[in-house]
């Protein structure tokens, strides 16, 4: 039984770390969605959000991180 307890306990406490642990990057209409097909080299995905802002607004990170890459990334279709 305290097992069970235990797991009990913990599905509550994740979920209050990992909300703490995100935060939205800027205040505004999420204009394209997150999405992500079964087969990862489908058209039309989409790995993140696009956010609604004025020019120049703050943008804040939403997460503790490194970036790696900041760039446009070279399309396909184009060569």
């Amino acid at each position: 039984m305290p097992l069970v307890l235990l797991l009990a306990l913990a599905t509550l406490v994740v979920p209050a770390d990992a909300a703490a642990a995100w935060r939205w990057p800027l205040r505004g209409e999420v204009i394209t969605p997150f999405r992500l097909a079964a087969n990862p080299f489908a058209a039309g995905q989409h790995r993140g959000i696009d956010i609604a802002a004025a020019p120049g607004a703050p943008v804040r990170s939403a997460c503790p991180g490194r970036v790696r890459f900041a760039g446009r990334v070279p399309d396909r279709r184009t060569g």
